[in-house]
Order: C-alpha cells, then structure tokens, then sequence
C-alpha cells in the first residue's frame, strides 16, 4: 500500500518553515515552535510508516495540540497535517478516509481552499453529492478566487444539479484566470448540454489546439459534430479518440455508428 512520499514530507517540511517565520522571534515563540514542529515531524514519520488510515490521528494530535496550543499557527499546522494524511488516502483511493481527513483539515483551519476543493471532488465524482460539492466550492473559491481548477469542478456541480447555464459560467470564470485546455473541454461540456453545437464544437477544438493528445475531447468533439449533423466529421474525431485510447470504446463510453 502507498506510502506518504519524501517529497511529500520536504514539502510539509516547508510548511513547518513558513508557519515559524510567521511567529513572533521571541525565546518563548520559538521554543514553541520548535516543539510543536517535533511533535508534526514525528506524525509525519508515522504517516510514513502506517498504511493509509486517519483513525490514530486524533489519538496522536491530542499529543501536539498542548505544545502548539499557544502559538499562533498551529491550527493552521494541525490542519496540514490533517492534509497530508487525506492526500495519502487519495491515492490509496480510500476515498472514505481521505473525506475525513479533508473534513478535519477544515475544521481545524477552515480558511485553507485545498481541503475544500478534494472534498468537494470526493463529494461529486464518488458520493454524487453535487449539492454539497459545490457548497464547499463556492467556499474554495472565495478562498482562493485565482485557481481555475475549482471553478472547473463547479462547472461539473452544476452541470450534475442540472444547471448547465451556471456552469457554463463557471468554466468561463475559470478560462478568464487561465486559458487551459481543460478549461476549453469543460467549456465545451456545458455548452453541449445547453445543445449549443457550433459553440461547443469550437470551445473543444480550441482545447485541441493546446493539447491534441487528449483522447476524451475528440469522443466530445466527435459527439457534438455528430448532434451538429457533421457524420463524417464525427467519424474522424472519434477515430482519433480511439486511436489515443483503445479503451473508450472498450468501455462502451461511446461506440461510432
């Protein structure tokens, strides 16, 4: 089972450094400080050394809040840890325990975004939860109004509550932070289930334009040429769809008249 990698513990590591350069350079503070980050480096050794569970979390963190408990940062601390340990549920794909995880990080900090916008995937792909997905997205976003993903995400929220039109301003707002071709095959997913073909059959080849590799925007594509009455346009886009990922029509995602 995966393990929580070393780069992972350098990045919390970094973490750990930037949150003692916010406290006051007091003997006092730093001595805190300097517990505190003892206590979170010897959790992260243990998350290195158990598999992927968050239930002896809450035994061990009762050790490191005391410490921590005056200093200014900790929950902000605590709250990564908390992080880091949904994270490595993530990708053990143990998706009950990364929501937990999640759901402690942001209690213990609720100012921090990343949390909210793995829950809300959680919440969305797995739980088919769209109305509480975009709950925690739209509280991502007012956290961190620049980052386009989670208006992606909100734009498939949407779309799952049956409310198209607001996504599609949802991944407009996300190509307005940045122009990514993912950002154009969203756009394009909202503005086929509006039935508007041109436009989406535009909004998709200006994704394939930044990346031509992605095999599931040519079965869109081939779909909305299709709905648009461009037969043989829609045979070429979903003949290189499978070409790139033999698989689609193995899973019957969409299978070529």
């Amino acid at each position: 089972m995966p393990r929580l990698s070393w780069l992972a513990l350098l990045g919390f590591a970094a973490t750990l450094v930037l949150l003692s350069a916010g406290l006051a350079p007091t003997l006092e503070s730093r001595r805190l400080q300097t517990a505190c980050a003892r206590q979170a480096r010897d959790i992260i050794y243990r998350l290195l050394q158990e598999p992927a569970q968050t239930e002896w979390l809450d035994e061990t963190l009762t050790q490191i809040a005391p410490a921590c408990a005056e200093v200014t940062a900790s929950q902000a601390l605590l709250s990564n840890v908390y992080f880091q340990a949904g994270n490595q549920a993530w990708q053990a794909q143990q998706w009950a325990a990364a929501a937990a995880a999640y759901r402690t990080s942001i209690a213990r900090d609720p100012g921090q975004a990343m949390p909210r916008r793995r829950l809300a995937e959680i919440l969305l792909y797995r739980d088919q939860q769209p109305a509480a997905a975009l709950a925690q997205l739209q509280q991502a976003q007012v956290l961190a109004p620049h980052e386009s993903y989670t208006y992606m995400v909100m734009a498939h929220a949407y779309a799952a509550l049956n409310d198209p039109e607001h996504g599609l301003q949802a991944a407009e707002q996300a190509l307005a932070v940045a122009k990514t071709p993912y950002g154009y095959m969203v756009q394009g997913q909202m503005l086929a289930a509006l039935a508007r073909w041109p436009e989406a059959i535009a909004s998709l080849r200006a994704s394939l334009a930044l990346d031509d590799q992605a095999a599931v925007t040519y079965l869109l594509l081939g779909n909305a040429l299709q709905a648009n009455g461009e037969t043989d346009a829609a045979r070429e886009a979903w003949a290189e769809a499978q070409r790139r990922d033999p698989s689609i029509q193995d899973a019957g995602v969409h299978s070529p008249p």
